[in-house]
């Protein structure tokens, strides 16, 4: 396949990022699927599931002080807003 003198290479590099996101959910989705029919016991599960509640943590710390940062900030505007229009 000749794919149109890299033309192919070209978009495929421009959504490198959507295809590793859309291959990355196939796998998990597949990987799901082989897993639920292993039998694991619960040890087995809970040293599955670990990493994903570390990450899971660590987003939680990162989401909860943009949020608060962002209620200062529009607290701050409003005020602003108002002090301007007096």
């Amino acid at each position: 396949m000749n794919c149109l003198n890299g033309k192919c290479k070209k978009i495929v590099k421009a959504n490198a990022l959507l295809l590793a996101t859309v291959v990355a959910v196939v796998v998990g989705i597949a990987l799901g699927i082989a897993l639920r029919e292993a039998h694991m016991s619960k040890l087995q599960i809970a040293y599955f599931a670990f990493p994903g509640e570390i990450l899971l943590r660590m987003l939680k710390m990162i989401i909860l002080p943009l949020i608060i940062c962002s209620l200062i900030t529009g607290e701050y505007k409003c005020a602003l807003i108002t002090s301007f229009l007096e």
